[in-house]
């Protein structure tokens, strides 16, 4: 039985991506002081196994509509 997750953005950051410079693992947000990933590239078995790990309110990320 596969299992289902909903990806909920209450809060979208209004950030420049454009603006923050490239570091190890993303880009950096000065804003939030926090690595922003991109997840865009992930298949879904990346993505959840990455989000599925992290406590809410620690990750900042890009994401494709269809995420």
């Amino acid at each position: 039985m596969e299992k289902s997750f909903r990806i909920q953005i209450k809060n979208p950051c209004t950030q420049n991506l454009d603006a923050m410079p490239l570091v190890h693992g993303g880009l950096y947000c000065s804003q939030c002081t926090k690595v922003v990933t991109d997840f865009t590239k992930m298949s879904d078995e990346e993505l959840i196994r990455i989000l599925s790990r992290k406590t809410s309110g620690e990750t900042c990320g890009t994401f494709n509509e269809g995420q």
